[in-house]
């Protein structure tokens, strides 16, 4: 029984990771003169780029990535579909500017804010302004457009700490 019980925690520890879409803005907006001018158009990128202006996107829920706070979490932010395409509102909280240091790592700035994992006891939360600012960002599958993003360097006891999707309480 023990060993059936571990095999299930393994196998949900190893599965529970949600994949995240990473979309860029897109620089040419003429395809897109039908969008109401109050959102950004995005398109999903295959290798993210220092300078690019990210939405950090789950598929599975709908829900972007807001630097809002809901507690101890970062609020899950829909975004407006149209015509099967979604759109970011000119909401500067779901706008992530990435940049990527010499060893790879991956940064996640809103203006002065920096996207962040901190650790307290057992807990992991996201923080704008404080924590562990490193991500490693690894594609989901080979040629794919959704990937992990895991903490450079927070650990928990179950391995490094994820970027996850709650979607019973709708955030991040």
């Amino acid at each position: 029984m023990k060993r059936l019980l571990s095999l299930l925690l393994a196998a949900f520890i190893c599965l529970s990771p949600v994949p995240v879409a990473v979309f860029a803005e897109e620089a040419e907006a003429s395809a897109w003169d039908a969008v109401d001018e109050k959102y950004d158009v995005y398109q999903l990128v295959t290798a993210p780029k220092s300078g690019d202006i990210l939405v950090l996107f789950n598929p599975g829920n709908g829900r972007m990535l807001s630097s809002a706070d809901e507690g101890y979490y970062k609020a899950g932010t829909a975004p407006a579909v149209t015509g099967g395409t979604y759109l970011a509102s000119d909401d500067d909280t779901v706008r992530w500017t990435v940049s990527i240091d010499e060893t790879g790592i991956y940064h996640f700035t809103q203006d002065e804010k920096t996207l962040g994992v901190e650790k307290s006891g057992s807990y992991v939360n996201l923080k704008t302004g404080g924590g562990e600012t490193g991500f490693v960002v690894t594609p989901f599958a080979p040629g794919g457009d959704l990937y992990r993003i895991r903490s450079a360097t927070v650990e928990t006891g179950y391995g490094f700490a994820y970027l996850e999707y709650y979607a019973g309480k709708n955030v991040f």
